[in-house]
C-alpha cells in the first residue's frame, strides 16, 4: 500500500478505494499469532517532544517456523475513523505482555510533575481528567493566553506568553527550590474551579463595576483579591471583548486603562501592579530605579537582589515587550551605574546578576560552605583589600541562596572577630553601594521572612505609610512567602499586633481590603 506523506489523514480514513488492502501472513497450526494493536485509550497529549513514532501500520514481517507455509489472505475492513489533530507525536514505548502471543503499542502517561504544577495554576479542574486532549498547554504561571478571543495572535512569534512559558519551564522536574527556604508558602493561591468561562464572568462584573458614574471599588477589590496572577490574566485578556459579550456590540476595550480613568492613589498602584504582564511589575521598579539623575541604590538592590534567575528573566522580557524601552536592561543598567575612576564592583555585581545564572538552592554541602567562609576570613585577616573584594564578588554571585546563607551562620565562628555584615563593612566600607547590595544579600539568604517583614514595618511605622514600598512588598511576595513573612511580622515586629492590624490602622477603604485578602486575611 503506497503512503501518500502530503496527506495527513491517509491512515486515520483507511485505505482509498482501489488500493490493495492490509494482508497479515499468518502461519496456521500454531496458537501464536503476532498482531499489531495501538492502544487507542490513551489519547494524544500536547506539549510532548517530538520523537519518531511508527505508525499503526508495520511492516509486514513473514515468520516461518516449519518448512509448510500458508498463506491466509483476511477480509479487508474499512473503517472511517474521525482523525485526530495532534501538533507532536507522543513518546511510544513497545511492550510485550506476558507470552509472546500479542505485542501492544502502549503510549506513555504525561509527566506527573507537570500534572502537579499545573494543579497549582488552574486548580483542580486539570486534574479531574488527566487524559483529556489539551488545545493548548497553559505556562505553570502564566496561563493566561487559554482559550479567550482577543486581539493578540496566540502564534504570533516572541508572544510574551509563550516566552514566560519557556522561561518557567525550566526547572519544572527541578528537586531544588528557587527560594533561599524550601518552606516558602503564599497567601493567594488560584481559584480551584477556575476557567476560560469563569474569567469571562468575572471579566463581566469588572466591566459593570466601572460603568457610568464612579465605579465600585469593592467589587474590584472582591473579585482582584481571590484569583492568582495567572487567572488575573485571564481575566484580563477576557476583558478585550466584555462589551460583545454583555451588549452584543461594542469596540474592544483594555482593562488597564479603564482601571486607571476609574482609580486613583494608592489603590490604583496596587491594583494595576497585579494585573501587569509577567515581569512587568518588577521591570518598572527597575525603570523608576535608574531614570532621572543618578540611580536609586536601595530599590535597585532590592528588586535584583532578591529575584530568582526566572523572575530576572522575565522582567528583562517585559522590559522590551510591555516598556519598549530602546536600551535593554543590561544596557541601562551598566550605563547608569558607570563609574570614571578606580574599580567598579558595583557594576560588576548588578551585571552578574542580570545574567541570572546563580545556582538552584540545595542541601548545602558543609565542607563548601567551610571552605568558602575560611577563604573569605582569610583575605579580611590578611588585609588583602583586592583580593577580598573579588572573592566576595565571585562567591555572592556564584553560589546559590542556600548556601550564603549557610556562610552567615557559620562565619562568625570561623572568624572569632568578625560577623559576615561586619566583614563586608570592613571590605567595602559602611556606605558604598557595593556594601548595601552584599549585605541585602546576606539579610535575604539568612533570614528571608525576616528581611521582608522588617520592611513591612518601616512601611507602616511612625507618621505617615510608605505605600510605595507596602504595595511593592505584598504585590512581589503574595504568591511566594507571604505566609512565612506575616508570621514572623506578628512574633517579632508587630508590637503585639497582627500584619491585618497594622494594615487596618494605616490604610482604608477597598485599599485595605484588598491588601488584607493579599496577605491571606479574606476579604
Amino acid at each position: 500500500m503506497s503512503h501518500d506523506p502530503s496527506n495527513p489523514f491517509a491512515d486515520a480514513f483507511g485505505p482509498p478505494q482501489g488500493q490493495q488492502p492490509n494482508v497479515q501472513y499468518v502461519q496456521q497450526g500454531q496458537p501464536q499469532q503476532v498482531v499489531y494493536v495501538q492502544n487507542p485509550q490513551q489519547p494524544m497529549q500536547y506539549g510532548q517532544p517530538q520523537q519518531n513514532v511508527q505508525y499503526a501500520q508495520p511492516n509486514v514481517q513473514y515468520v516461518q517456523q516449519q518448512p509448510n507455509v500458508q498463506y491466509v489472505q483476511q477480509q479487508p475492513q474499512y473503517v472511517q475513523q474521525q482523525p485526530q489533530y495532534v501538533q507532536q507525536q507522543p513518546n511510544v514505548q513497545y511492550v510485550q505482555q506476558g507470552q509472546p502471543q500479542q505485542m501492544q503499542y502502549v503510549q506513555q502517561q504525561p509527566n506527573q510533575n507537570v500534572a502537579m504544577y499545573q494543579q497549582q495554576v488552574y486548580g483542580n479542574q486539570q486534574m479531574m481528567q488527566p487524559q483529556q486532549v489539551i488545545k493548548k498547554k497553559p505556562p505553570p504561571q502564566y496561563g493566561a493566553n487559554q482559550g479567550i478571543n482577543n486581539n493578540v495572535r496566540d502564534d504570533e512569534k516572541g508572544n510574551i506568553y509563550q516566552q514566560a512559558n519557556q522561561i518557567k519551564n525550566l526547572n519544572i522536574n527541578s528537586k531544588k527550590w528557587d527560594q533561599p527556604r524550601n518552606d516558602n508558602k503564599g497567601t493567594v493561591e488560584a481559584h480551584p474551579k477556575f476557567n476560560a468561562a469563569q474569567a469571562l464572568e468575572d471579566a463581566k462584573e469588572l466591566r459593570k463595576a466601572m460603568k457610568g458614574l464612579g465605579c465600585d471599588k469593592s467589587k474590584v477589590a472582591a473579585i482582584t483579591g481571590q484569583r492568582s496572577h495567572a487567572q488575573r490574566l485571564m481575566i484580563k485578556k477576557a476583558f478585550v471583548t466584555v462589551d460583545q459579550e454583555l451588549y452584543g456590540k461594542g469596540k474592544n476595550r483594555d482593562l488597564l486603562k479603564d482601571l486607571k480613568s476609574e482609580l486613583s492613589g494608592d489603590y490604583e498602584n496596587l491594583v494595576m501592579g497585579l494585573y501587569m504582564e509577567p515581569g512587568e511589575f518588577d521591570a518598572r521598579l527597575i525603570k523608576k530605579a535608574v531614570d532621572g539623575a543618578g540611580f536609586n541604590t536601595d530599590l535597585l538592590v532590592e528588586v535584583l537582589c532578591t529575584r530568582t534567575n526566572e523572575e530576572i528573566e522575565l522582567m528583562k522580557l517585559a522590559w522590551s515587550k510591555c516598556l519598549k524601552e530602546k536600551k535593554s536592561m543590561v544596557e541601562r543598567c551598566e550605563s547608569e551605574t558607570k563609574k570614571m575612576l578606580g574599580s567598579n564592583n558595583f557594576q560588576t555585581l548588578i551585571l552578574t546578576l542580570l545574567k541570572a545564572k546563580r545556582p538552584g538552592n540545595k542541601k548545602p554541602d558543609e565542607s563548601e560552605v567551610k571552605q568558602d567562609a575560611e577563604d573569605l576570613n582569610r583575605s579580611i585577616m590578611q588585609d588583602k583589600t583586592k583580593q577580598a573584594k573579588a572573592k566576595f564578588i565571585d562567591v555572592y554571585t556564584t553560589r546559590s541562596w542556600a548556601h550564603i546563607g549557610a556562610i552567615s551562620d557559620v562565619f562568625q565562628g570561623l572568624s572569632k572577630k568578625y560577623t559576615l555584615q561586619n566583614a563586608i563593612k570592613k571590605t567595602f566600607g559602611d556606605g558604598s553601594d557595593t556594601s548595601k547590595a552584599l549585605r541585602v544579600i546576606t539579610n535575604f539568604c539568612s533570614e528571608p521572612y525576616d528581611f521582608w517583614a522588617q520592611k513591612l514595618r518601616v512601611s507602616m511605622k511612625g507618621l505617615g505609610t510608605d505605600d510605595s514600598l507596602l504595595v511593592r512588598i505584598v504585590v512581589g511576595r503574595c504568591e511566594i512567602d507571604m505566609d512565612n513573612i506575616r508570621n514572623v511580622f506578628a512574633k517579632r515586629y508587630g508590637e503585639g499586633k497582627t500584619l491585618k492590624k497594622w494594615i487596618e490602622g494605616d490604610c482604608s477603604g477597598a485599599y485595605r481590603d484588598l491588601l488584607n485578602a493579599l496577605c491571606g486575611y479574606g476579604i
